[in-house]
């Protein structure tokens, strides 16, 4: 979703999709709750993080996130694992494999 929304250049903090960074807040959530039920987070939540980074979307206006976004910013957001923004591969983490097993 976030490679697709990159190379439609609508990943930025003034993106047309106003509620990005909630979206954005509800993985990372997922991403923490998912180990619970056997699905591995892999990666993702750092990817997140990441493109937040990248784009400047601001995640701290939850209260959820708040105080952990400038620590997570930090360690989690190294810009340079994320895809090339020109790939055509609109799955490039195979999330629908990973999902479908």
């Amino acid at each position: 979703m976030l490679a697709e929304l990159e190379r439609a250049g609508q990943l930025k903090r003034d993106s047309e999709y106003r509620d990005l960074g909630l979206v954005m807040i509800e993985y990372i959530r997922m991403g923490e709750e998912w180990g619970d039920y056997g699905f591995e987070e892999d990666g993702w939540v750092e990817h997140i993080v990441s493109y937040a980074t990248k784009y400047d979307i601001d995640l701290a206006f939850t209260p959820y996130f708040k105080s952990e976004w400038e620590n997570q910013r930090k360690e989690l957001g190294d810009t340079s694992k994320l895809p090339n923004p020109t790939s055509k591969k609109n799955d490039p983490w195979d999330w629908k494999k990973k999902v479908s097993q």
